[in-house]
């Protein structure tokens, strides 16, 4: 069975890295200038992207 792909999964940096063609160090730059969506944490270490939100940026910016 394959697996159902929602808007509201949660993607690490490194999809997050090969969905939108940058690097970690440029998406965490537009990060703190407000210009990227912000990650959810889930721990102290573990932080997420919704890949809606991360899409939605794509259609607008790319």
């Amino acid at each position: 069975m394959t697996p159902v792909i929602s808007d509201t999964d949660l993607i690490t940096i490194k999809e997050v890295e090969r969905s939108v063609g940058l690097k970690k160090s440029s998406i965490y730059e537009r990060i703190s200038n407000n210009e990227f969506p912000k990650p959810k944490k889930l721990g102290s270490r573990t932080s997420r992207w919704i890949r809606g939100e991360v899409e939605e940026w794509k259609k607008q910016f790319l």
